[in-house]
């Protein structure tokens, strides 16, 4: 009996002994998977890192290029935005050609570029030489130029403005066997912001036969006040009449050509039943207790359009719409009512330097997906890209910004920003849209590169899908 239980528990030492060898082995395998699976994390994140420190130095790089005005070799808006920060007591004179449209009827586009540069040659011209100005001249719009003056008084600024439009008017412009004058008008502004204000003096006086128009705070209280009175009026009515509606242009998936899903873009029908972009009253509804009530009535309509069609929307929501109390509960409600076609709905959210708290978004993206909606940021690339930030909220879809696809088939810049976007999308698992494709040539280019989708005028406009 003793020889036996000697025997088993010598056995049961060597299964002890057996035992712990397995636990030893199993344990140093799990922690060997653990140390890999760490390293492979820790290495995953310093390429996402890599990446989105490679995309802010290219951005670097390109600011340059894209302060540039390729036509005229001026600066341009983005230019000029950088430069006048540097510059106090100034003035600011706007020339602006008359019926430039007019010119491309005649001379054809071509024609018209050749009379941008002519115009541009003479500013540049007279502005080096005359030691009141600063030496930079700005194309500020298509067919519209800016100089920054040193001086604030009108006395001295008008007569400069005066001399400018003589010299270009007094220069006939030449294209092919065509012999033309060009007609200038003229916005001059002393108070900040020097753009908007030197643009206002223009318009408002467009219709006079002024040649020199001079910027007055009266003269924006009287017109601003006016014309945002009739705007919320309109939208106020439009609200009550059902003329909000939201037009739909289709986002392509470019693997197969066909229509992925549409993007609801609001529009305000005026009584003449034109379509208003939303640039010319969403603004001004945000300051009113309109602006929710617009977001709800898209919301509501693209669900019918989905119901309708079958295809998929995506909604666009700004900052203020997540912040608000009231549209959440809305989509709460909303979207708990449409559970069965929530999955076809996806919220386009704005990258924007103007978001204070990204917690608000990150819980709002986790209380969306709980009803299987996805969501995308949208015109990522433009202005300051918070990758840190993308992490955190991780969303299904990357809209790149139109200013980084129009012109990537001419632009190595863009080409390689879009590039780099487009790997750390891969690595995060999201899909990518590229927006403002207008031309065959972007359209080779982003398919090349490996977007999933387009959308744009070269595919479709907004559409009208009311009936």
């Amino acid at each position: 009996a003793m020889s036996n239980l000697k025997n088993i528990r010598l056995k049961l030492n060597e299964r002890a002994v057996e035992i712990q060898e397995s636990i030893k082995i199993k344990f140093y395998i799990v922690l060997g998977v653990y140390a890999v699976l760490f390293v492979v994390i820790t290495l995953q994140f310093r390429n996402l890192k890599l990446e989105a420190s490679k995309i802010l130095q290219l951005k670097k790089e390109s600011e340059d290029i894209l302060k540039v005005d390729h036509l005229t070799s001026l600066l341009n808006r983005s230019g000029f935005n950088v430069d006048i920060e540097k510059f106090q007591d100034s003035s600011l004179i706007i020339f602006d050609i008359i019926d430039f449209n007019s010119i491309n009827t005649v001379a054809g586009y071509s024609g018209g570029d050749r009379a941008l540069v002519h115009v541009a040659e003479i500013i540049e011209r007279e502005v080096k030489k005359d030691t009141r100005c600063y030496n930079n001249v700005y194309r500020v719009d298509v067919d519209q130029f800016a100089i920054i003056v040193k001086e604030r008084e009108y006395a001295i600024v008008q007569p400069l403005a005066e001399k400018l439009i003589s010299k270009i008017e007094n220069t006939n412009f030449h294209y092919k066997e065509l012999e033309f004058p060009i007609y200038i008008q003229s916005g001059i502004s002393n108070i900040e912001p020097y753009l908007r204000t030197a643009e206002t003096a223009l318009t408002l006086k467009k219709s006079s036969f002024n040649k020199v128009s001079i910027y007055s705070e009266k003269m924006e209280e009287e017109n601003s006040s006016l014309a945002n009175f009739e705007m919320l009026s309109q939208v106020k009515n439009a609200l009550e009449t059902d003329r909000i509606v939201p037009f739909f242009q289709p986002i392509i998936d470019l693997s197969s050509g066909k229509i992925a899903k549409y993007e609801a873009l609001v529009r305000l029908i005026d009584s003449n039943d034109r379509a208003i972009s939303p640039f010319f009253f969403l603004e001004l509804s945000k300051k009113s207790k309109l602006y929710s009530q617009i977001t709800e009535i898209v919301v509501l309509k693209s669900i019918e359009f989905i119901r309708k069609s079958g295809t998929p929307v995506s909604i666009n929501l700004s900052y203020n719409d997540i912040n608000d109390e009231t549209t959440q509960l809305f989509l709460q409600k909303t979207l708990s009512n449409n559970r069965d076609i929530a999955h076809k709905i996806t919220f386009e959210i704005l990258e924007s330097d103007d978001i204070e708290d990204y917690n608000s978004i990150i819980q709002f993206v986790h209380f969306i997906k709980e009803f299987h909606s996805t969501i995308a940021i949208d015109d990522f690339g433009s202005g300051y890209s918070n990758f840190h930030h993308l992490f955190k909220i991780k969303p299904d879809i990357l809209k790149i910004d139109g200013s980084l696809i129009k012109d990537i088939d001419r632009s190595n810049q863009s080409m390689y920003i879009v590039e780099a976007l487009i790997s750390i999308a891969k690595q995060l698992g999201m899909k990518t849209v590229a927006e403002f494709v207008d031309r065959d040539e972007v359209d080779f280019a982003i398919k090349d590169l490996g977007i999933d989708f387009g959308q744009g005028y070269l595919y479709s406009p907004p559409q009208d899908m009311r009936s």
